[in-house]
C-alpha cells in the first residue's frame, strides 16, 4: 500500500491530519483538518485516509476558486 499524506497513528487510533496552506486559512476558517479514522484495520484506515485526502483536495480547490 502506498502512503497517504496526512495519515498517521496516534496511540491506538489512526487519524488523518493535514495543515492548511496559509493562503486558504482565512477562506476555510481553520488551520488544519483533523479526522479520526477510528480503531480499524490498516487497510480500512488507508482507504478512509484516501477519501479524506480527496475531500481535502476538493476543499483546497474550492478555496482557490474563492481567491
Amino acid at each position: 500500500m502506498s502512503k497517504v499524506p496526512g495519515f498517521s497513528r496516534r496511540g491506538g487510533v489512526r487519524q488523518f491530519r493535514v495543515r492548511l496552506p496559509d493562503k486558504y486559512r482565512k477562506t476555510i476558517g481553520k488551520g488544519e483538518i483533523v479526522k479520526s479514522l477510528g480503531d480499524v484495520s490498516l487497510a480500512e484506515a488507508t482507504r478512509l485516509a484516501r477519501i479524506e485526502r480527496m475531500e481535502a483536495d476538493r476543499l483546497f480547490a474550492e478555496a482557490e476558486a474563492c481567491l
